[in-house]
């Protein structure tokens, strides 16, 4: 296994529920990829939750086969030789990515509790309170233009570039440059 792809099951849920933005592709028709929130449902990364637009979900791309990709990516950036202070040493690109396979699964009665999953997901970071129940009078029509799903999932692919393959010293001259940058909490690690 690579020190890239080597990454702890506790990471690679972290990272989704930092970045739970995904591409959702469907196997069989890469062009009907759909850009969508989808989050773990459980700590041991063994099914995911989120819900798509009906129409998407209505794609023949999803009846032909369900198996689907999921791409993520998180905080990344281009390191520069003048980071790593070796004039021998070349460019790179530091960052955080996850491919999840698996099958998805629509379901009506997932719908409502996806959304809600997400939203309380979202606002738990959040100075609000706001809740799904403050739109309850809208949640109806809402809801009947969506369609919940779960991902079964088959494999997790976590590919974190974040400098594991520099000396010491590199390493800590890289990690400086990007006190600021969101790659440094997962560099500091």
């Amino acid at each position: 296994m690579s020190r890239f792809s080597d990454v702890a099951r506790d990471d690679v849920h972290r990272f989704v529920a930092e970045h739970p933005l995904a591409w959702i592709v469907p196997v069989r028709d890469p062009e009907a990829a759909v850009l969508m929130p989808i989050l773990f449902e459980n700590a041991d990364c063994s099914s995911m939750i989120g819900h798509l637009p009906l129409r998407v979900s209505r794609n023949p791309a999803f009846d032909v086969s369900r198996s689907v990709a999921c791409l993520f990516l998180g905080p990344h950036s281009y390191i520069s030789p003048e980071w790593a202070g070796k004039d021998d040493w070349v460019p790179t690109w530091n960052f955080l990515s996850l491919k999840v396979v698996g099958e998805i699964l629509f379901s009506d009665e997932l719908t409502r509790p996806a959304v809600e999953f997400l939203v309380d997901h979202m606002q738990a970071n959040s100075t609000s309170d706001w809740s799904t129940a403050q739109v309850e009078h809208r949640m109806p029509s809402l809801l009947r233009r969506i369609i919940g799903f779960r991902i079964r999932v088959t494999s997790l692919a976590p590919r974190f570039k974040l400098g594991q393959d520099e000396d010491s010293t590199t390493y800590a001259r890289i990690e400086a440059h990007l006190s600021k940058h969101a790659l440094a909490t997962w560099m500091h690690r």
